[in-house]
């Protein structure tokens, strides 16, 4: 069975910058980017090399940035964006494809993902399922893991970035 989960691009008048500032504490503040939420090449996500929130002190690794802003927008379109009643767990994401545009003058990562994750519904069952099967030595591995991949539901997106501020340049570690 091949579950689809629907996405729906996020539509806010808010910056996608100031969206993962409010929503991830963790980031320990903004992203140097600008732009779109890098749904198409023209709606790209800028990362600015030279963002006044870069720290000079260490090298700027603009390819992990990238993958840091692509699990977060996962975690809006899959938890945060939707309804509670509608909401993932247990998501895992995969990158599939990356390819290097050049357009215009500018360079953009092209990133293409597959997502995978449980409705919360299906993955509560699940862990209840197992815990106390665990608990009183019923699990049936095989079964539980059967079922397990029946429930999960799948995606694929792309992300387009614009890193014509640190491309071609050297990462010094």
């Amino acid at each position: 069975m091949n579950r689809q989960i629907h996405i729906y691009p996020i539509d806010t008048a808010l910056s996608f910058r100031k969206v993962l500032s409010d929503c991830f504490k963790s980031l320990d503040g903004e992203l140097p980017i600008t732009g779109g939420w890098g749904y198409s090449k023209e709606d790209a996500i800028v990362i600015d090399k030279n963002d006044p929130v870069v720290n000079k002190d260490i090298p700027f690794n603009g390819v992990r940035l990238e993958y840091v802003i692509s699990e977060k927008r996962i975690y809006i379109e899959t938890i945060i964006a939707r309804p509670k009643e509608d909401r993932y767990s247990g998501i895992n994401w995969k990158p599939d494809k990356q390819q290097l545009i050049h357009d215009g003058g500018k360079s953009y990562d092209h990133l293409t993902v597959n997502v995978s994750a449980h409705t919360d519904k299906d993955f509560e069952e699940l862990k209840l399922e197992f815990e106390e099967g665990i608990r009183n030595g019923t699990l049936n591995e095989e079964a539980h893991l059967k079922k397990h991949k029946e429930l999960l539901c799948h995606y694929k997106t792309e992300f387009w970035f614009d890193i014509t501020s640190f491309y071609g340049q050297d990462l010094i570690f």
